[in-house]
């Protein structure tokens, strides 16, 4: 059951809403005391917020922009609510990035289907961030696969190297310390790597091999 929380101080207002939303398959929440909303976000953790753009104590719009960056709120859809609204709010509430708007008295069956509308939108969205993580993460495994085999062989063949020597009657002492000088510059390259993935905030994905995708560390470098 998705959770709806409303924010007003107009009573009135709340009760028009819960009235159209009443045996609805939603869980209704409200709140006239707008000063509690962010803490009410956090702890009722809602599946869309219906918020009076004109509030008594507040403007509705500032209040979003607010709420909007925190991190219990930022993938909740908001649809302000407002009895009327000019062209500059309808502008103001697109380049927000609220939802929407809807304007009172409203039809139970548009509230219910702008309802539906943000819903969906925010499972589609969920479902494409989900998407985006597991494609990153699929293109750092590919990336560090890619980048560390080289020197890996390299510590490989230098082991192997190292082993044969130490092996000898007499052991080159010059040869054994280039094997060894292999493998410290094979290890910092690696710790190279591994930081340079630690460091990305914004991966850049670039293509690898037919649909396979991997990170642009040179890319990521040039920032």
């Amino acid at each position: 059951m998705n959770r709806i929380l409303i924010i007003d101080d107009n009573q009135e207002n709340i009760n028009y809403l819960t009235n159209k939303l009443t045996n609805e398959n939603f869980l209704l929440i409200s709140i006239s005391g707008v000063e509690e909303y962010s803490h009410k976000i956090e702890i009722e953790k809602p599946d869309l917020i219906l918020l009076n753009l004109r509030l008594k104590n507040g403007n509705g719009l500032e209040i979003y922009r607010k709420f909007s960056i925190t991190p219990a709120a930022t993938e909740i859809p908001v649809l302000l609510i407002t009895s009327e609204i000019n062209d500059d709010e309808i502008k103001d509430i697109f380049e927000s990035g609220a939802f929407g708007y809807l304007k009172m008295p409203v039809s139970k069956v548009e509230l219910i289907s702008r309802i539906t509308s943000a819903l969906n939108f925010r499972e589609t969205h969920k479902l494409i961030l989900e998407a985006e993580k597991i494609n990153t993460f699929t293109a750092t495994v590919v990336t560090a696969n890619h980048k560390i085999k080289q020197p890996l062989t390299l510590i490989k063949l230098s082991l192997t190297a190292l082993k044969r020597e130490l092996a000898k009657d007499t052991i080159s002492k010059e040869a054994a310390l280039k094997r060894i000088e292999y493998i410290d510059n094979a290890v910092t390259e690696i710790s190279n790597i591994l930081n340079s993935l630690n460091a990305i905030e914004k991966p850049k994905i670039s293509d690898y091999v037919r649909d396979i995708k991997m990170i642009d560390l040179d890319e990521q470098k040039s920032d």
